[in-house]
């Protein structure tokens, strides 16, 4: 007979505290390689979040990824691991890409 697994070994636990004051969590996106977790807020920020699933216990620091570029509510995100790209659309009718690595908008589709 198998001994269950402790329950600190069968789960990999992390938690993030931001300082989010009045704003609302609206989307969250995993990057394809699986170590960067970015949100939109309601005050369409972008944040990003370096997370090491190897080190669960290290400190994950965020970091704002953008202001607000878009003029109304952020609705999705996407990455594109290849290009290094993130793609945010808005209620206010665009889409935009953002080069994620070094923080810089590139286009608004």
């Amino acid at each position: 007979m198998l001994d269950a697994p402790k329950p600190e070994e069968d789960l990999l636990k992390m938690q993030l505290y931001m300082d989010v004051k009045d704003r609302k969590i609206n989307t969250i996106a995993l990057s394809n390689k699986e170590d960067m977790i970015t949100f939109t807020t309601s005050s369409n920020q972008l944040i990003k979040v370096p997370i090491n699933l190897e080190r669960p216990s290290e400190d994950n620091k965020y970091e704002y990824l953008i202001t607000s570029f878009h003029s109304r509510t952020i609705t999705g995100m996407d990455y594109c691991i290849k290009k290094n790209i993130l793609a945010t659309c808005s209620s206010d009718k665009t889409v935009r890409i953002w080069q994620y690595s070094n923080s810089h908008y590139t286009q608004e589709v």
